[in-house]
């Protein structure tokens, strides 16, 4: 139970990073609470698992969690933000700033489209790591604070 508490624990404070930075960033308190509960689902159905499989095979490191983090945060983004559109004729478009950018020409991904995606993907994984490195502060604070040693 204490394993479980402690985890638990440490995915809710993990959690609070993008929502403290998104309220706090946008001055909205709806916002906030819609990036927890989206950081909350990635932490409980994605990170989850895999923290207590780390735990289980004795592989739970600092930078075994942070890298478990950063696919947990990039690989959905990669798969949901594939700049691929099947069918001639379709294409995306957008204002970057200073000018209207073609992401997407028949179906096909421009350069502007790729870097787009990887700059996506990126940023999704660095929050990924983030928020990993947070967990793993916040279970290290809570194992030290019960006297025992944690893993390093």
């Amino acid at each position: 139970m204490k394993k479980l508490s402690a985890n638990g624990a440490s995915l809710l404070a993990a959690s609070m990073l993008p929502a403290l930075f998104f309220g706090f960033a946008t001055h909205s308190v709806l916002v906030a609470v819609i990036a927890l509960v989206i950081a909350l689902a990635y932490a409980w159905i994605l990170a989850f698992p895999i923290i207590l499989l780390l735990q289980k095979r004795q592989w739970f490191r600092w930078w075994l969690v942070i890298a478990a983090g950063a696919l947990v945060g990039g690989v959905p983004s990669a798969i949901c933000s594939w700049p691929y559109f099947s069918g001639k004729g379709s294409g995306y478009s957008a204002w970057d700033g200073t000018k209207l950018v073609a992401y997407v020409v028949d179906g096909k991904p421009t350069l502007a489209g790729w870097k787009l995606y990887a700059d996506t993907v990126t940023q999704m994984a660095f929050w990924g790591a983030g928020c990993a490195l947070c967990y793993w502060l916040t279970w290290r604070l809570l194992k030290g604070l019960e006297g025992r040693d944690a893993v390093t």
